[in-house]
């Protein structure tokens, strides 16, 4: 439904899991938005530090942060979902609980979505950052090389990585509902890569070159540390692999939703991968699309498809190519 013009016109959508010791630095920062209309809604994923009283405390303070009755583990990428789907107004915004947001965060973001219709419209915005350690320090490499890098892009670079850095992210109402009903049947890879596929497939993600966020990399990321070993590095990009696959089947159940044909073919061509299985023809296909590209990462995930729980690489046959839908009114 619509919220009255007087009610918040974004919600921050925090999840937080053992994060105490960052949680101040990020309270602040959003208290100092330059944007003023917003709510917090948050949810600790069954934390067993001090993360769920001083989201209470907060809570108890200011009328616009609602926390959630303390829950057990469910994992960053569900705890999310269970978030945005309670989603209450125009716009979300996802938030990490160990970054520092610039004071114009949310308007950077909001600048992209003014003039789209956010309960018709699937819009995602993505934006830079600043990569910090632990203590704040700036890192001398600049946003993580395989993000997106431009405005517009075509959807080959999110079909086997999130090049959206979900930390950034906001989003219209209508891109949380369509995340939600194409999830419905189980959970999906990342949240926000998720979120990233479903508006670049259904409608658009933009990317804004300016940092809105001091992005902490250190070595309890949940995302941020590789495992050791080729086994283990060739497990989760196989992992990867599956999870892309999934989400790619997953939007093709609305066909007619499809922005484009290029982005149809390009769903089409990693929906029918097999991660076991990949054939050459699999891998040309990808190549094509835009997935495999030059990226180390999008090479090892390939690489990861062809080599089975035994370590024997097998090259098979490929599967079928699934029948596109007679019309499409979006292409």
């Amino acid at each position: 439904c619509r919220m009255n013009a007087s009610a918040p016109r974004t919600t921050v959508l925090l999840s937080t899991y053992n994060g105490a010791r960052w949680l101040p630095e990020l309270i602040d920062s959003i208290e100092g938005q330059t944007f003023t209309q917003w709510q917090v809604l948050a949810r600790d994923d069954g934390s067993n530090d001090a993360s769920n009283a001083i989201i209470a405390s907060w809570a108890k303070s200011s009328q616009r942060v609602r926390l959630e009755s303390p829950t057990p583990h469910i994992g960053p990428s569900r705890s999310f979902m269970h978030l945005l789907s309670s989603l209450d107004s125009a716009h979300f915004a996802f938030c990490d609980q160990d970054d520092v947001w610039h004071p114009d965060r949310l308007e950077v973001g909001l600048d992209h979505l003014a003039g789209r219709d956010p309960y018709e419209d699937e819009v995602a915005v993505s934006t830079a950052v600043d990569v910090v350690d632990a203590r704040l320090t700036p890192v001398s490499r600049p946003t993580p090389r395989g993000t997106v890098a431009q405005a517009d892009f075509a959807i080959g670079p999110l079909l086997l990585n999130n090049a959206a850095i979900g930390a950034t992210m906001m989003g219209t109402a209508a891109l949380a509902r369509s995340a939600i009903r194409l999830a419905q049947d189980g959970p999906v890879g990342m949240h926000d890569w998720w979120c990233a596929l479903v508006a670049a497939s259904r409608g658009s993600l933009v990317f804004d070159r300016r940092a809105t966020l001091q992005w902490r990399r250190h070595k309890d990321t949940y995302t941020g540390t590789a495992p050791r070993g080729l086994k283990r590095r060739l497990q989760r990009r196989r992992a990867y692999l599956l999870d892309a696959r999934d989400m790619a089947q997953r939007l093709l159940t609305e066909p007619d939703a499809i922005v484009s044909d290029d982005v149809f073919v390009a769903l089409g061509a990693l929906a029918r991968t097999e991660p076991t299985d990949l054939s050459l023809a699999d891998y040309r296909r990808l190549d094509r699309v835009g997935a495999s590209a030059k990226s180390w990462r999008r090479r090892a995930t390939l690489l990861a498809a062809c080599v089975d729980r035994s370590g024997a690489t097998d090259f098979g046959l490929g599967t079928a190519t699934p029948p596109r839908p007679a019309e499409n009114p979006k292409r």
